[in-house]
Protein backbone atom coordinates (compact mmCIF):
# COMPACT_ATOMS: atom_id res chain seq x y z
CA UNK A 1 0.00 0.00 0.00
CA UNK A 2 2.79 2.44 0.84
CA UNK A 3 4.36 1.87 -2.58
CA UNK A 4 1.10 2.84 -4.28
CA UNK A 5 0.84 5.99 -2.13
CA UNK A 6 4.45 6.92 -2.90
CA UNK A 7 3.90 6.41 -6.62
CA UNK A 8 0.69 8.46 -6.52
CA UNK A 9 2.52 11.27 -4.70
CA UNK A 10 5.38 11.19 -7.22
CA UNK A 11 2.91 11.35 -10.12
CA UNK A 12 1.02 14.22 -8.49
CA UNK A 13 4.23 16.18 -7.86
CA UNK A 14 5.36 15.60 -11.45
CA UNK A 15 2.01 16.91 -12.69
CA UNK A 16 2.39 19.99 -10.47
CA UNK A 17 5.82 20.77 -11.82
CA UNK A 18 4.71 20.22 -15.42
CA UNK A 19 1.84 22.67 -14.84
CA UNK A 20 4.29 25.30 -13.56
CA UNK A 21 3.44 24.93 -9.88
CA UNK A 22 5.65 24.18 -6.91
CA UNK A 23 5.33 21.79 -3.99
CA UNK A 24 6.28 22.86 -0.48
CA UNK A 25 6.93 20.17 2.14
CA UNK A 26 6.36 22.21 5.31
CA UNK A 27 7.18 25.36 7.26
CA UNK A 28 10.92 24.87 6.71
CA UNK A 29 10.55 25.31 2.94
CA UNK A 30 11.93 28.46 1.35
CA UNK A 31 9.37 31.22 1.08
CA UNK A 32 11.16 33.68 -1.18
CA UNK A 33 9.92 32.49 -4.55
CA UNK A 34 8.67 35.70 -6.14
CA UNK A 35 6.51 36.22 -9.22
CA UNK A 36 7.75 38.19 -12.21
CA UNK A 37 7.47 41.94 -11.52
CA UNK A 38 4.49 43.70 -13.10
CA UNK A 39 4.47 47.49 -13.56
CA UNK A 40 2.20 50.39 -14.40
CA UNK A 41 3.39 53.89 -15.38
CA UNK A 42 1.18 56.92 -14.92
CA UNK A 43 1.31 60.71 -14.70
CA UNK A 44 2.31 61.98 -11.29
CA UNK A 45 -0.53 63.69 -9.45
CA UNK A 46 -0.01 67.46 -9.42
CA UNK A 47 0.16 67.48 -5.61
CA UNK A 48 3.05 64.98 -5.54
CA UNK A 49 5.34 67.08 -7.73
CA UNK A 50 6.33 69.32 -4.81
CA UNK A 51 5.13 72.78 -3.84
CA UNK A 52 7.80 74.67 -5.82
CA UNK A 53 7.19 72.79 -9.09
CA UNK A 54 5.16 74.27 -11.87
CA UNK A 55 2.06 72.61 -13.30
CA UNK A 56 3.99 71.92 -16.51
CA UNK A 57 6.74 70.06 -14.63
CA UNK A 58 4.10 68.08 -12.77
CA UNK A 59 2.39 67.13 -16.02
CA UNK A 60 5.70 65.82 -17.41
CA UNK A 61 6.40 63.75 -14.29
CA UNK A 62 5.83 60.01 -14.46
CA UNK A 63 5.63 57.41 -11.72
CA UNK A 64 6.15 53.70 -12.28
CA UNK A 65 4.85 51.31 -9.62
CA UNK A 66 5.93 47.68 -9.61
CA UNK A 67 4.39 44.72 -7.77
CA UNK A 68 5.56 41.16 -7.04
CA UNK A 69 3.84 38.44 -5.02
CA UNK A 70 5.66 35.69 -3.18
CA UNK A 71 4.48 32.12 -3.05
CA UNK A 72 2.16 30.97 -0.32
CA UNK A 73 3.98 29.45 2.63
CA UNK A 74 3.39 28.45 6.21
CA UNK A 75 4.30 31.11 8.78
CA UNK A 76 4.73 30.32 12.47
CA UNK A 77 4.09 33.98 13.29
CA UNK A 78 0.66 34.02 11.66
CA UNK A 79 -0.14 30.43 12.62
CA UNK A 80 -1.08 29.51 9.04
CA UNK A 81 -0.41 29.94 5.35
CA UNK A 82 0.29 33.49 4.14
CA UNK A 83 1.83 35.34 1.21
CA UNK A 84 3.51 38.73 0.83
CA UNK A 85 3.21 41.53 -1.71
CA UNK A 86 6.35 43.54 -2.44
CA UNK A 87 5.82 46.85 -4.19
CA UNK A 88 7.73 50.01 -5.03
CA UNK A 89 7.17 53.25 -6.93
CA UNK A 90 9.78 55.31 -8.78
CA UNK A 91 9.20 58.85 -10.05
CA UNK A 92 10.95 60.90 -12.71
CA UNK A 93 10.33 64.37 -11.31
CA UNK A 94 13.54 64.37 -9.25
CA UNK A 95 11.80 65.74 -6.16
CA UNK A 96 11.16 62.50 -4.20
CA UNK A 97 7.40 62.87 -4.03
CA UNK A 98 5.09 60.40 -2.43
CA UNK A 99 2.07 58.75 -3.97
CA UNK A 100 -0.85 56.94 -2.34
CA UNK A 101 -1.64 53.57 -3.89
CA UNK A 102 -4.30 51.05 -2.96
CA UNK A 103 -2.75 47.62 -2.31
CA UNK A 104 -4.99 44.56 -2.44
CA UNK A 105 -4.09 40.95 -1.83
CA UNK A 106 -5.92 37.69 -2.30
CA UNK A 107 -4.95 34.24 -1.05
CA UNK A 108 -6.97 31.44 -2.65
CA UNK A 109 -7.02 27.75 -1.69
CA UNK A 110 -8.14 24.42 -3.10
CA UNK A 111 -7.79 20.88 -1.80
CA UNK A 112 -7.03 19.62 -5.32
CA UNK A 113 -5.36 20.92 -8.47
CA UNK A 114 -6.48 20.32 -12.04
CA UNK A 115 -7.36 22.48 -15.06
CA UNK A 116 -10.94 22.59 -13.67
CA UNK A 117 -10.09 23.52 -10.09
CA UNK A 118 -12.14 26.27 -8.50
CA UNK A 119 -10.22 28.09 -5.81
CA UNK A 120 -11.85 29.47 -2.67
CA UNK A 121 -10.96 32.96 -1.42
CA UNK A 122 -9.55 32.34 2.08
CA UNK A 123 -7.63 35.49 3.07
CA UNK A 124 -7.50 39.07 1.79
CA UNK A 125 -5.90 42.40 2.47
CA UNK A 126 -7.01 45.84 1.28
CA UNK A 127 -5.15 48.96 2.34
CA UNK A 128 -3.89 52.27 0.99
CA UNK A 129 -0.19 52.91 1.45
CA UNK A 130 1.95 55.96 0.85
CA UNK A 131 4.99 55.16 -1.28
CA UNK A 132 8.10 57.30 -1.55
CA UNK A 133 8.83 57.47 -5.26
CA UNK A 134 12.52 56.73 -4.80
CA UNK A 135 12.02 52.98 -5.38
CA UNK A 136 11.83 52.02 -1.71
CA UNK A 137 10.13 48.63 -1.39
CA UNK A 138 7.09 48.23 0.83
CA UNK A 139 5.82 44.84 2.01
CA UNK A 140 2.14 44.06 2.54
CA UNK A 141 0.95 40.77 4.02
CA UNK A 142 -1.93 38.52 2.97
CA UNK A 143 -3.70 38.44 5.39
CA UNK A 144 -2.96 41.75 7.12
CA UNK A 145 -0.60 41.71 10.10
CA UNK A 146 -2.32 40.51 13.23
CA UNK A 147 -4.66 38.14 11.40
CA UNK A 148 -4.16 34.38 11.28
CA UNK A 149 -3.06 32.67 8.10
CA UNK A 150 -5.16 29.92 6.55
CA UNK A 151 -4.75 26.52 8.22
CA UNK A 152 -5.13 23.81 5.61
CA UNK A 153 -2.95 21.65 3.41
CA UNK A 154 -3.64 22.16 -0.25
CA UNK A 155 -3.04 24.32 -3.30
CA UNK A 156 -2.63 28.08 -3.00
CA UNK A 157 -2.57 31.01 -5.40
CA UNK A 158 -1.50 34.45 -4.17
CA UNK A 159 -2.34 37.65 -6.05
CA UNK A 160 -1.20 41.18 -5.27
CA UNK A 161 -2.73 44.21 -6.97
CA UNK A 162 -1.65 47.85 -7.03
CA UNK A 163 -4.43 50.28 -7.86
CA UNK A 164 -3.10 53.84 -8.21
CA UNK A 165 -5.72 56.60 -8.49
CA UNK A 166 -6.38 57.64 -12.11
CA UNK A 167 -4.29 54.78 -13.53
CA UNK A 168 -5.00 51.18 -14.47
CA UNK A 169 -4.50 48.57 -11.76
CA UNK A 170 -1.68 46.05 -12.16
CA UNK A 171 -1.61 42.54 -10.64
CA UNK A 172 0.98 39.88 -9.96
CA UNK A 173 0.04 36.24 -9.35
CA UNK A 174 2.12 33.45 -7.85
CA UNK A 175 0.95 29.85 -7.91
CA UNK A 176 -0.45 27.33 -7.84
CA UNK A 177 1.73 26.13 -5.00
CA UNK A 178 1.17 22.96 -3.02
CA UNK A 179 1.66 23.47 0.72
CA UNK A 180 1.62 20.31 2.84
CA UNK A 181 2.08 19.37 6.48
CA UNK A 182 0.41 22.48 7.89
CA UNK A 183 0.44 21.74 11.63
Amino acid sequence: MKLKQSMALAIAMTAVLLMGGTTVANAASPEDTWSEPQSVTFDAPASSAGSSSTARAAAASKITCTVQTNSAHYSDGSNGVIAKIRASCKGTCGCEPTVSVRVQGLLSWSSTESPYTKYKKVRTTDTTKTFKTDGTQVTTYIPQLGQDGYRANGWYIATGTLDPADAPAVSSTNGPRHVTDVP
